[in-house]
């Protein structure tokens, strides 16, 4: 009998992990997943970005092989595609946010030059 209980018991928990792992990692991916992973898919093409806290708060917007080095760090809340464009939702993070600008200004310093 207790052969049999363990048997049921392994078959059911075999269950149970084959259903839920795949949307146990997934979740845990898309939620908690950087910008860098997410383009990694991408690295094939280039494509056009755009990143953004709230539709009226952009921080970037550029070609997929071009993106600041503070942004790929940054945890991303979701992203889809507009017509040619993948926008990127990232969480609010101050200091990133803070750090991005003084990356981006020494860009566009060398920019200039």
């Amino acid at each position: 009998m207790k052969k049999i209980l363990e048997y049921l018991y392994t078959i059911l928990l075999s269950i149970i992990i084959t259903i839920f792992s795949p949307i146990l990692i997934w979740r845990i991916l898309y939620r908690f997943g950087k910008v860098a992973i997410l383009l990694d898919y991408g690295i094939i093409g280039i494509f056009d970005v755009r990143v953004e806290t709230r539709n009226d708060n952009v921080l970037w917007q550029g070609k997929s092989y071009n993106v600041p080095k503070e942004i790929l760090s940054m945890n991303v809340h979701s992203f889809w595609a507009e017509e040619d464009v993948v926008v990127i939702k990232v969480y609010r993070n101050d200091k990133k946010i803070e750090k991005l600008n003084k990356e981006l200004s020494i860009k566009g310093g060398e920019d200039d030059e």
